[in-house]
């Protein structure tokens, strides 16, 4: 999104899930979610953003009629960060579809960081929108295990938190 809010730049996967119906939308160059509520925090948060009032990220539900529902995250951008892609964003919004295939990771990726075949699959799933201890019981380890995967990860990638983590494994997959 860019510092006003608005979608400068959607990955092919985002527009394809927006498509099959995950409850959001975008109309005239804005998000918006199908359910009221949702909309309305959903506004209030990018309105929020372009104040400078919001460092936190937000992570909004969207149900779905069939399935569990999608889940709309939208990460703000530290001024250092917004020359994102060469273009201006002041924040990136992930949307995950928990019911779409899990736990991919483009092999190219794996490789140009040197991850061991459990780092990608942890890697996949934090970028699918999974919380660590998520990550930790679908993997069937404990989350300290999980943990120093993630710290490996962290500095394999040089990210210090999974905001970054997840920022920049979207633009490796958009840079295909």
């Amino acid at each position: 999104l860019d510092h006003r809010g608005r979608v400068f730049r959607a990955t092919e996967c985002f527009e394809t899930t927006v498509r099959k119906g995950c409850g959001l939308g975008i109309s005239h160059g804005r998000l918006t979610a199908t359910e009221p509520a949702t909309d309305t925090r959903l506004r209030a948060y990018i309105a929020s953003l372009q104040r400078g009032g919001e460092s936190r990220a937000i992570a909004l539900p969207l149900p779905k009629d069939d399935g569990p529902p999608c889940v709309l995250s939208i990460y703000p951008l530290r001024r250092r960060d917004r020359s994102f892609a060469g273009l201006r964003a002041g924040s990136l919004a992930v949307l995950t579809d928990p019911a779409a295939q899990r736990g991919r990771v483009d092999r190219r990726i794996q490789q140009a960081f040197g991850f061991t075949p459990r780092e990608a699959k942890v890697t996949a799933m934090l970028a699918d929108g999974l919380d660590l201890d998520a990550v930790a019981a679908s993997l069937a380890i404990s989350r300290e295990t999980a943990r120093v995967h993630l710290k490996n990860i962290f500095q394999k990638t040089g990210a210090r938190r999974q905001g970054e983590l997840i920022r920049l494994m979207t633009l490796l997959h958009t840079e295909r």
